[in-house]
């Protein structure tokens, strides 16, 4: 399987012997460029410090360009995590370039970056980075483990301030930053679209499901915020994790919330992306073709959970809306409804841990997973710590690609064997995976609240449902501000009145993000009561 963005920029690592480690302080990820600070304490403000945000490009030569830069970014006391740079020989400081983001798959794992190291020890091309293509972007491949997981909110954080440290450093085009991935990393692509759109032009989850991020982090998502970003999925046929007769129940849900997405099933592969030369310049046209407009004129947003909550991973906030106040004890508007429907559960999970740090001939298990006894079939069969599988189903399995391998030929309901070596004697165990169950494709446990909003003319429209406040974020290509600005919430008039710039709340959602594209001069306050 070709692992593309994570295993080719790792190639490259290893190819060049290229690796510059650095610890970085939450104060240095978090830390504006610097001159405009300077100019903003010299007393600029209002419109000037707008355009000077919105002009800013001193940004310093990288000095690695065509090498790969390895960070370590602190996202708890105990934790450091890896994440690797690629800046194209073809950057230059003073052109904005845009940004590809690559989640990898297998999130689970017990370490960082030596499985994905032994996925790559056995593939040399990588059509990520190929001729041409890889010039286009700068790269930024987040590694993730079982402490912060794509759709954690520690993992989810800790790409977006890689993303903050990048802008800080690097003339990154706001408007066209991507994020890709391949299986749990589609998964983790999935996940922003529903929860955090807002930094991304563009989403493109191969092999991946749309609900994971959600099961696993046990919280709701909407899929009606799909309406606000681009999504190119794919899935394909004889995908034993993910495939593509699940997939389609979720995108046609998608379909019916007219989310704003493409998905292709392509037949004859199963887990794996032997598809994607091929496929290539499909994907390179979406690109291509999908620039983000922050201030785009509807904006659809739905969550149960707000800001002010740490762990929101900011689901109640789209570009310039923003919900603050739920009321779920009303009762739903009429166009407020669910989208729901039942699949099949078919993912196949074994029920053990990879020793990644295992060199021998065959794969090495850590520790077996937790759980239900029906859940971790591994168990069951016997399998303990420390044994070294050397063949599953008869198939010898002498890498962890190889168990993925044999994995995607696999059932629910199967029997399957496994050949372990343990003690210097070879045992065949016996065990069967659990049978096929149905479930709700999302779990909505608590009541979520909805705003459908969009502007002309100095004048925002809004329909609300179970929201009782909400936030309008202002920027002078939305509205003139030399005139009134009204707010027109279910058919009442809300607010009527000018909009100034306002320098410390455009500072403030500046550092949030330093984004220079989508750059807040102030904000529209509204809470609805009887």
């Amino acid at each position: 399987m070709k692992y593309f963005a994570v295993i080719g920029i790792l190639i490259l690592l290893i190819l060049t012997g290229c690796g510059i480690g650095k610890v970085l302080s939450k104060r240095q990820v978090r830390t504006m460029p610097e001159q405009i600070i300077s100019r903003f304490s010299s007393g600029v403000s209002g419109e000037a410090l707008y355009q000077e945000i919105t002009n800013y490009s001193s940004f310093s030569n990288w000095a690695e360009k065509g090498k790969i830069a390895e960070y370590f970014l602190p996202v708890n006391d105990t934790l450091n995590a890896p994440f690797y740079v690629l800046v194209p020989k073809t950057y230059s400081h003073e052109k904005p370039m845009p940004l590809m983001i690559y989640l990898h798959g297998g999130v689970g794992r017990e370490d960082f970056a030596t499985g994905v190291k032994q996925h790559l020890e056995e593939k040399a091309y990588n059509w990520y980075l190929s001729s041409d293509i890889g010039d286009e972007f700068i790269h930024l491949i987040p590694l993730s483990n079982k402490e912060c997981m794509w759709w954690d909110p520690t993992g989810f954080e800790m790409v977006l301030e890689q993303i903050k440290f990048l802008k800080a450093r690097l003339n990154i085009d706001d408007n066209r930053v991507y994020i890709s991935g391949f299986s749990d990393g589609a998964s983790g692509a999935y996940h922003f679209a529903l929860v955090h759109s807002s930094p991304f032009a563009g989403l493109l989850p191969m092999n991946g499901f749309i609900s994971v991020g959600a099961s696993m982090s046990n919280r709701n998502v909407y899929i009606r915020n799909l309406a606000n970003r681009a999504l190119y999925a794919v899935n394909t046929d004889k995908d034993g994790l993910y495939p593509a007769s699940a997939a389609r129940v979720a995108h046609l849900l998608v379909k019916r919330a007219k989310g704003l997405h493409f998905w292709k099933e392509i037949k004859g592969y199963g887990h794996d992306d032997g598809y994607m030369d091929a496929e290539l310049p499909n994907i390179m046209k979406f690109i291509h073709g999908c620039n983000r407009n922050p201030f785009q004129l509807r904006v659809i947003l739905e969550t149960d959970i707000l800001m002010s909550d740490v762990s929101a991973q900011r689901g109640a906030v789209c570009d310039w809306l923003e919900i603050t106040v739920l009321d779920t004890l009303q009762a739903p508007a009429d166009w407020h409804v669910d989208y729901q429907d039942s699949i099949a559960i078919s993912r196949i999970t074994i029920g053990f841990h990879i020793d990644d740090s295992f060199e021998g001939s065959g794969v090495k298990v850590k520790s077996i997973a937790e759980g239900e006894p029906q859940d971790v079939p591994a168990r069951n069969a016997g399998l303990l710590a420390g044994d070294i599988i050397t063949a599953l189903n008869g198939q010898v399995t002498k890498t962890t690609e190889d168990i993925y391998k044999v994995k995607s030929t696999m059932r629910l309901g199967d029997s399957f064997t496994m050949t372990v070596l343990r003690d210097d004697k070879t045992l065949k165990l016996n065990g069967k995976l659990p049978p096929i169950r149905y479930s709700n494709l999302f779990k909505y446990t608590n009541p979520s609240g909805a705003i459908i909003a969009g502007y002309r003319d100095n004048t925002f429209h809004l329909k609300t449902s179970r929201v009782l406040g909400f936030r309008i974020k202002i920027n002078p290509e939305m509205v003139d501000i030399n005139r009134p600005v009204r707010v027109i919430v279910n058919d009442e008039i809300r607010f009527a009145g000018v909009v100034d710039y306002n320098d410390n709340y455009m500072l403030e959602q500046f550092n949030a993000s330093l984004d220079r594209k989508a750059v807040w001069i102030d904000s529209i306050e509204i809470f609805l009561h009887d």
